[in-house]
């Protein structure tokens, strides 16, 4: 399973460019939560 980082990663590489931690939580949030 992979880890909340790894998820972070994978976020930020899909966007192609940093992002804030804050940005990121909410990309990441949004991302599970469109994946049920």
């Amino acid at each position: 399973m992979a880890t909340e980082q790894d998820a972070v990663k994978v976020v930020a590489a899909l966007h192609g460019q940093p992002m804030g931690d804050r940005e990121l939580s909410v990309k990441l949030a949004d991302t599970l939560q469109c994946n049920g």
